[in-house]
């Protein structure tokens, strides 16, 4: 089974204190879908997508377990309708783990999107303009790294795509978290199929706390809220180093729940940890 092989490989794991995902919701459990990869090698072509396809081509050749994980997939994509005038994308750089190999083992164009919006194609296309694409997701939460409004636009890998004139109905997702990605991308016209689903049974079977994790996917935003009442916000401070790629997991929190902290007065407690850690005030960030 294919959960088996996530778990077998580390992917999943239950928390001791909860992550922030950068949906903005806290989670008692992390997914790391890039841990069906055994090696870390590929990051060194994080920012190279040609050099990433042309490792992960040579990877997949050592690696049986993954190689049956593309089988299935592509077993999907071959059930599709339309596969002439057809390519397979991902997103920088995660996506393109799971993508790319796809694409070589249905034969078909691969277009690797970067967090630029930049696009790059592997294989012969010589027009996206009405190219039917399939796009694939390592991790599927709430589907914003593939479609969502931010200050008026709209943003993500699928856009990036459309803009070009390219036509996308489906995304393949290795693994989904269930908390609204597929009916947020069902409301843009797109159908998701996942290969793995954390779901009560996922729970049940391998989670050493499985009634938290279900008491949790039945309402994530409850049950962050739920957490910092009742534990605080000092979980939280890390994610507002203003140094690195978290900030904008703790920008997501405060415009979900900033209300929230200020009803409960937790906003006060969160600025001044923030403020003796960081030396700022998290108005600063717009809230």
């Amino acid at each position: 089974m294919m959960d088996d092989l996530l778990v077998e490989r580390g992917g999943f794991e239950d928390l001791n204190s909860p992550s922030l995902l950068m949906c903005g919701d806290l989670s008692p459990y992390n997914v790391r879908v890039d841990r069906l990869v055994r090696t870390e090698l590929w990051k060194e072509f994080s920012k190279d997508s040609c050099g990433m396809y042309s490792f992960l081509n040579q990877y997949l050749k050592f690696d049986h377990d993954l190689s049956e994980v593309m089988d299935v997939l592509a077993t999907k994509v071959h059930n599709l309708p339309y596969l002439k005038n057809a390519a397979i994308s991902g997103g920088q750089c995660l996506g393109w783990l799971f993508s790319m190999p796809l694409a070589q083992s249905v034969s078909l164009p691969h277009i690797a999107i970067y967090q630029n919006g930049k696009a790059e194609v592997q294989g012969k296309v010589d027009d996206l303009s009405n190219l039917k694409v399939v796009h694939v997701e390592d991790l599927l939460i709430e589907g914003l790294s593939s479609y969502r409004e931010e200050n008026g636009e709209v943003r993500g890998w699928i856009p990036a795509l459309q803009g070009r004139g390219a036509a996308i109905n489906d995304c393949l997702c290795v693994v989904s978290r269930l908390q609204g990605g597929e009916e947020n991308l069902a409301l843009q016209g797109i159908s998701v199929d996942s290969l793995i689903k954390v779901d009560d049974l996922f729970f049940l079977k391998h989670s050493k706390q499985p009634q938290e994790c279900i008491d949790y996917l039945c309402n994530p935003e409850e049950w962050t809220r739920n957490y910092l009442k009742e534990e605080g916000v000092s979980v939280l401070v890390d994610y507002f180093d203003p140094v690195g790629d978290r900030l904008r997991y703790a920008k997501n929190f405060l415009n979900r729940h900033f209300d929230f902290l200020k009803e409960m007065g937790l906003d006060e407690s969160l600025n001044r940890e923030v403020n003796d850690k960081y030396g700022y005030s998290i108005v600063k960030l717009g809230v």
